[in-house]
């Protein structure tokens, strides 16, 4: 709900939120958490089709056919969109090695929306196959599935009382710096309390738009739209995220600024353990994932999406 780049996520609130079926490149490869994201991703069709158990509740029948889609999708992500990530962890490496700027730090997040619509576009269809070849119960499991999860989401970010809900935002930015950077010294958490402080909380709104965005889908689904159709819905929600109030596209594009800032005051004050476990962090991240999607990790990679931002040459990647 926040940055991509620099922070990393463990939400756990959603079927329907795209980072659960971005699934397919970062939380079935341990980007919000796991360390051996290599093992993981030669195992992601099981992750994923397991996951997909609690959700829908499939018998052998649907869990044979989901699994096989599940495994196409994926080697078509090893193929044609690992590499992405591994460029994109690449730029930022070297954008946090060198002092980011802002405008740097705004490329990165303009070619990681690019790596997440992609991803949605290779997503949808396989997630939108899975859904229609549902029944009408595993529609009701998958409703109060929303409904938990809606639960667990308002326990997590709309405390009811002002000051402990802003404790535990901040909370929540530190944790996910901290998995990169390392324990953040006195001086550098005041600094991150008073920018996170500056930024809206959006939470409300989010929420809003999420249970709206689900209530859609469970209405084509239940009216027995096709795939395409199912597809559209998820591809804007997930990967576009058409359909938002003006004030949430507000409050997110303000909070985008708020990150930029954030990465650009906070970087130059880590010290070198700090900077070293950071880059050590991305290194590791980055050759996994090289070494799942078979490239090499090391040649500055510089992918078409970071092309398109960075205006440099890509070069060639076997």
């Amino acid at each position: 709900m926040d940055g991509q780049v620099i922070v990393r996520h463990r939400h756990r609130h959603g079927w329907c939120d795209w980072r659960r079926w971005t699934a397919v490149a970062v939380v079935v490869l341990g980007l919000g958490g796991c360390t051996r994201i290599e093992f993981l991703y030669d195992h992601a069709d099981w992750f994923i089709v397991r996951w997909v158990d609690t959700m829908l509740e499939p018998d052998s029948g649907q869990r044979e056919r989901w699994r096989a889609w599940i495994e196409d999708a994926l080697s078509v992500h090893r193929r044609e969109l690992l590499v992405e990530l591994v460029g994109l962890l690449q730029q930022a490496r070297q954008e946090t090695a060198h002092g980011p700027t802002a405008a740097g730090v705004r490329c990165l997040l303009q070619a990681a929306d690019q790596v997440v619509e992609a991803h949605a576009q290779l997503v949808a269809p396989v997630a939108a196959a899975v859904l229609t070849d549902a029944s009408a119960e595993q529609l009701e499991i998958l409703r109060a599935r929303f409904d938990e999860q809606t639960a667990d989401y308002r326990d997590d970010f709309l405390d009811p009382d002002p000051a402990r809900r802003e404790q535990r935002r901040v909370e929540r930015y530190v944790d996910r710096i901290e998995r990169w950077t390392g324990d953040l010294a006195t001086e550098q958490l005041r600094l991150v309390e008073r920018l996170v402080g500056e930024l809206p909380d959006l939470a409300a709104d989010w929420l809003v738009y999420r249970e709206s965005q689900q209530a859609g889908l469970l209405q084509k689904l239940r009216s027995g739209d096709g795939n395409d159709a199912v597809a559209s819905l998820l591809v804007d929600w997930w990967g576009r995220q058409r359909g938002r109030a003006p004030q949430l596209v507000d409050k997110a594009q303000r909070i985008r600024e708020g990150i930029v800032k954030l990465i650009v005051v906070l970087v130059p004050t880590l010290d070198s353990t700090q900077r070293a476990h950071l880059q050590a962090e991305i290194d590791d991240m980055r050759d996994q994932l090289a070494s799942a999607a078979g490239v090499e990790s090391d040649g500055a990679l510089r992918t078409v999406l970071a092309h398109n931002c960075f205006g440099t040459t890509p070069p060639s990647l076997h």
